[in-house]
């Protein structure tokens, strides 16, 4: 068990280390995103210091080439919205991985734990064959021992009488010790019962001992099966609670900026049409106009100054991403 709690130590820490891995992944995509952005927005600056230029009297091909570099941007979002897809569901293999890979480490141990235990209790079985079969030889032999010691006594009782009668005759042949031998193999007989009976007390002690610890450790096994099981169900209910948390808040990011980016196109291609429509009525002054000079107080009189149609826009998208740039145009 202290090396199971061990290996398990040991994977929480791999865990830990690679979630630091994966953050720290997340961490550089997202600088990498921030870099992006910030270049379309120079992008965009740039444009929109081109689009100043088509109200001084640029040239109208500056406008294709707008409308090129906003589609561009429109791609650029795509591949940033597949690679986010991307990203996450990477994310989500790793997590399945790594859920996966810890399943079955910990059903390996809990086999291998099965395999020793099942061992362990058919060599304590044999063991326990073994003292029966020792116990049946004793009780054997105490049977035995106790046959010849009734046969001996019974003699005894046969010849007892016998010596007792020849001693009140004064029979000097007849004054062997006949009972004190007998009188020393019945003590040493039943020295030895009663030793092999403290012997098959104890044997009966030890036994339910050990059934006991068997018991008991058997116990603690299956409650440690069941935790472990316990504890896996909780794992996989957390990495899908994560899995469901971190899918709905990427798609959440990425309709914002879909909102936001597709407001955004829409409020510059109606400022482009309004900026082109005002260029081609200030060229048509300047041909029908016999005066230069007044055409172009007259111009200066109408123009108004451009305003960013992207600044209200991006400022949600902004402030989702932590962004802290006061505007496209001081870029």
């Amino acid at each position: 068990m202290v090396q199971l709690r061990g290996e398990l130590d040991a994977d929480r820490n791999a865990r830990w280390k690679n979630d630091a891995a994966v953050d720290a992944k997340l961490d550089a995509q997202i600088e990498r995103l921030t870099t992006k952005l910030t270049a379309d927005k120079r992008d965009m600056a740039r444009v929109l210091d081109e689009q100043r230029q088509l109200m001084t009297g640029a040239d109208f091909q500056r406008v294709t080439a707008h409308m090129r570099e906003f589609s561009r941007v429109n791609d650029h979002l795509l591949a940033l919205e597949r690679w986010l897809h991307s990203e996450f569901g990477q994310v989500k293999r790793i997590f399945q991985t790594m859920a996966g890979d810890v399943d079955a480490r910990f059903q390996f141990v809990l086999v291998e734990l099965a395999n020793g235990l099942k061992a362990w209790h058919a060599a304590q079985a044999r063991q326990e064959d073994e003292l029966g079969m020792r116990v049946q030889d004793l009780e054997d032999a105490t049977r035995a021992v106790a046959l010849a010691v009734q046969r001996k006594l019974r003699a005894l009782e046969e010849v007892v009488p016998l010596e007792v009668q020849a001693r009140q005759k004064n029979d000097d042949k007849i004054r062997r010790p006949l009972v004190s031998p007998s009188t020393q193999a019945n003590d040493e007989i039943r020295a030895e019962t009663k030793r092999i009976k403290e012997e098959l007390d104890a044997l009966q002690v030890w036994s339910a001992k050990h059934a006991q610890e068997c018991r008991q450790f058997f116990d603690f096994l299956n409650w440690s099966m069941e935790d472990s099981r316990r504890e896996i169900v909780v794992t996989q209910c957390l990495d899908d609670v994560i899995d469901q948390i971190v899918e709905a808040h990427a798609l959440e990011k990425i309709c914002a900026v879909e909102k936001n980016v597709s407001g955004a196109l829409r409020q510059i291609e109606q400022n482009s049409s309004a900026h082109t429509k005002l260029l081609v009525q200030q060229v048509k002054l300047r041909e029908g106009s016999d005066d230069y000079h007044d055409d172009r107080d007259f111009i200066e009189e109408t123009n108004e100054p451009l305003q960013s149609p992207l600044e209200p826009a991006l400022q949600p998208v902004n402030d989702d991403l932590g962004l802290e740039e006061p505007s496209i145009l001081d870029l």
